[in-house]
């Protein structure tokens, strides 16, 4: 099960709603493939697992934070190579395939945890519902700490139907808001990078 396709449709709306005016942030079919390359790399393998982990986990072992290096370096050299990119389309292209693996993964876990593909997207639903005040707040880890805005986001993930008897589910919901906030300002820099 994968929400890629969701999440990618989300993360480009989104930089025109919250970051850009819509001309400045509209890609071309062509230049989302190309935005997202290190994203479907990573996603065509088990890659996506270890750099979304080696992001989430603070204790992640050596060997996760290797194997997550070198994923993530053979598919940006892939598509570094396919597009000919420069130093700053790859840091790009890398936050981009970063933190989309990272979204993606969340995803799963809610489907593992028996969501299905209608109440995960409610977590999509939700951040349509913050203020863009508080969707900036959401790009400094910082707020992991703050009690009252974990549990603003609680209550707009509830307020947007997602499930509110477990507290995993809320947690795994608040990250994915975070990723898909961090995946949507990364594509936005592309988009401004890469006019039409």
């Amino acid at each position: 099960m994968t929400i890629a396709f969701h999440l990618r449709a989300v993360a480009l709306a989104a930089a025109a709603l919250l970051w850009a005016a819509p001309s400045d942030a509209q890609l071309s079919d062509e230049q989302e493939k190309e935005a997202f390359c290190v994203f479907d790399k990573l996603d065509e393998g088990d890659g996506f697992y270890d750099v979304a982990e080696a992001f989430l986990y603070d204790d992640a072992a050596a060997d996760l934070l290797k194997r997550a290096d070198d994923a993530m370096k053979a598919s940006v050299d892939a598509c570094a190579g396919l597009h000919s990119w420069d130093a700053a389309e790859r840091e790009l292209a890398t936050s981009i395939g970063r933190y989309a693996s990272v979204a993606d993964y969340l995803g799963e876990e809610l489907w593992i945890e028996g969501l299905d593909n209608d109440e995960i997207e409610y977590v999509f639903n939700a951040l349509d519902r913050l203020s863009s005040q508080e969707v900036e707040r959401l790009l400094d880890d910082a707020w992991l700490d703050d009690e009252a805005f974990t549990k603003r986001l609680d209550a707009v993930l509830i307020e947007s139907k997602f499930p509110a008897d477990d507290a995993y589910l809320l947690e795994t919901g608040r990250l994915m808001m975070e990723a898909t906030v961090l995946t949507t300002l990364a594509v936005d820099k592309w988009a401004d990078a890469h006019p039409r």
